[in-house]
């Protein structure tokens, strides 16, 4: 379920519960759980008892996973 938040500079910023961002992600909860900043390099918003996950963030995230494993593929070249 996508969630609506406003942002500080007046925009709304479109978010992922924990169990979406997961499933959008591929992994269990436990695993993004593991990977959330400040354990891992995903960043969260907290926004009252839930924990958010802004729709960019995952897409971030998704990014530079594909971009790491091209440089694994091609030798570690940029």
């Amino acid at each position: 379920m996508a969630f609506t938040v406003p942002s500080p500079g007046g925009d709304n910023v479109k978010c992922l519960s924990r169990d979406d961002a997961a499933k959008q992600l591929g992994i269990s909860s436990r695993t993004l759980y593991e990977r959330t900043a400040p354990r891992g390099p995903i960043f969260a918003v907290r926004f009252g008892r839930r924990v958010l996950y802004p729709v960019a963030e995952i897409d971030r995230y998704i990014a530079e996973q594909i971009a790491s494993q091209s440089d694994k593929k091609n030798g570690g070249a940029k």
